[in-house]
């Protein structure tokens, strides 16, 4: 009998996936427990594993489409068996790609043929542009845009324009900004970036101030997990420092650096992004002296963080030149006043000269 493909749910929040790309080609032999298709939930990449031993067939999720959880992506079936025919038992959001009947020969990179496969892209209708006619990966890309399919990443950054308009349409919003003088931090961070001492410093702050730990719900969130924005070639991942105010400043520079990189290099979980209760986003390395961040759906506040620059600083009676940093808060006005906001920044801006504490 066919065994069904499911899209499983990962986590108690998870609702829907992205399909990404088939490790496995249909009609192709896998076994239990083999990493069969790859689907993007919350910007982060899982592996759902064959149900059964037997034969990749029926695909009904191509990349690109949106499928519920518990949906039907495909059927493992056993020589001489079909799948059904009926479709999943809940439609993808998006429509599906026409299954891949590519004709040999057709020259391609390794490259051109993943992507093409990713997509359910026939090489067949690609024109190729290196030697010999051999079609490359920019071949590919230029074939999907022109046909108006999105890539990957094109899924990746509507994720983000999704999460983006939720929050612009959803949460009431007041941004406030403070400067601030970091001359204690510059001079005590040793090898920890800015990004990390801010972290360091909000989460500390943030155990005093509940109502920046608080969902339009009136959850009051006990653990101070904090979200660092992070660019990536795919576009902007959250992934957490859980439990930052516990940690010493050494410590959340690591995870800070660790997290960094395995987003730029797609190797988060579902646990390294999720449980976020306030989120810092850091500008300052590209020259941004201030800006302001949409609240995260869910979350209470976000801290936007600029370039620290040498300016003039009022030192009791006389005028020195200090490291000053641009510090925005920006508060889901359903939660928190700008009061509370105002408080919040105080107390960061307190716990940022006591960074040499390191506690």
């Amino acid at each position: 009998m066919p065994h069904p493909v499911i899209l499983p749910k990962f986590d108690m929040t998870m609702e829907q996936g992205t399909v990404v790309r088939w490790l496995r080609e249909e009609g192709e032999a896998v076994q239990a427990g083999e990493p069969l298709v790859e689907v993007m939930t919350d910007k982060v990449n899982m592996e759902v594993e064959a149900p059964a031993s037997g034969i990749l067939a029926g695909i009904r999720a191509r990349p690109g489409d949106v499928v519920p959880v518990t949906a039907v992506m495909a059927y493992i079936v056993q020589p001489g068996e079909v799948p059904p025919a009926e479709g999943p038992q809940a439609p993808p959001q998006e429509a599906s790609a026409p299954p891949v009947t590519e004709k040999p020969p057709v020259a391609a990179t390794p490259a051109a043929r993943r992507l093409a496969r990713e997509a359910g892209l026939d090489l067949n209708t690609v024109s190729g542009t290196g030697p010999g006619g051999r079609i490359t990966e920019a071949d590919v890309r230029q074939a999907l845009e022109k046909r108006g399919q999105p890539t990957p990443a094109a899924e990746w950054r509507r994720v983000v324009a999704d999460r983006m308009v939720q929050s612009a349409r959803e949460v009431p919003q007041v941004h406030l900004t403070r400067a601030v003088d970091l001359s204690v931090a510059a001079r005590s961070r040793g090898e920890a970036s800015y990004t990390a001492v801010v972290v360091w410093a909000a989460a500390r702050a943030l155990r005093d101030h509940p109502r920046l730990r608080t969902s339009p719900d009136g959850t009051v969130a006990e653990a101070v997990h904090v979200g660092v924005a992070v660019d990536t070639p795919q576009g902007l991942v959250v992934p957490v420092v859980r439990h930052a105010d516990r940690k010493p400043l050494g410590v959340v520079d690591a995870e800070v650096r660790d997290l960094a990189l395995r987003a730029r290099e797609n190797r988060l979980g579902l646990q390294d992004v999720r449980g976020a209760v306030f989120t810092v986003s850091n500008l300052g390395m590209m020259g941004v002296d201030r800006f302001t961040s949409l609240v995260v759906p869910g979350q209470a506040a976000i801290l936007s963080v600029g370039a620290v620059r040498l300016r003039p600083w009022v030192v009791g009676d006389a005028l020195a030149l200090r490291p000053v940093c641009e510090l925005t808060l920006g508060l889901d006005h359903r939660v928190a006043d700008g009061a509370d906001g105002a408080r919040f920044l105080d107390d960061l801006a307190r716990w940022l000269d006591r960074v040499e504490e390191g506690t």
